[in-house]
């Protein structure tokens, strides 16, 4: 987003999160299921769900961070991914989904830390949730304010121009 460019609304931050949750289940279940598929080169196989996992995963945060300018869109996917994970876990036959074996634990580790180092490199452009609030409950600051200073700028609702600011006498 340019300096020009309006900020999305909100209607379109709430489709874009929904979209992302969606497509982080989505991707965990599809990358579940296709753990024990896939090619082999020699007797090693080469899975078709990690794969998934170490590729979408960080695209989808990128994606994520895009859309919404935030470091939580660009989580909500892998929060998405995890929770889908967790459900098809916590069956009460017993059954796992990926199996408890080399191709699963590398499928559930190799997505998370695909997915975390993507969510933590990621430039944004807004706060943390851009709805004017940061997760602790402090006013979001405009780019350029001091701390303490008002959140919108000065008082009288007018932004101070270096020129009106007066020369500046010392440090």
């Amino acid at each position: 987003m340019t300096t020009g460019e309006r900020p999305p609304g909100r209607v379109f931050l709430a489709a874009a999160y929904l979209v992302l949750v969606v497509l982080g289940a989505t991707l965990a279940a599809i990358g579940a299921f296709l753990v024990p598929a896939g090619p082999r080169v020699g007797s090693f196989l080469v899975s078709f769900g990690v794969i998934v996992a170490l590729v979408t995963n960080p695209g989808v945060a990128v994606l994520g961070a895009r859309l919404t300018g935030t470091r939580l869109g660009a989580g909500a996917p892998l929060l998405a991914w995890l929770v889908m994970l967790w459900l098809l876990n916590s069956r009460p036959e017993g059954d796992r989904i990926p199996a408890f074996d080399v191709k699963g634990g590398i499928f559930l580790i190799g997505g998370v830390l695909a997915g975390a180092v993507a969510v933590t490199l990621v430039r944004t452009e807004r706060g943390v949730t851009a709805l004017g609030f940061n997760l602790l409950g402090a006013v979001a600051r405009t780019p350029g304010t001091k701390p303490g200073s008002p959140p919108n700028g000065p008082a009288d609702g007018r932004a101070k121009s270096p020129e009106s600011a007066g020369p500046r006498n010392g440090p």
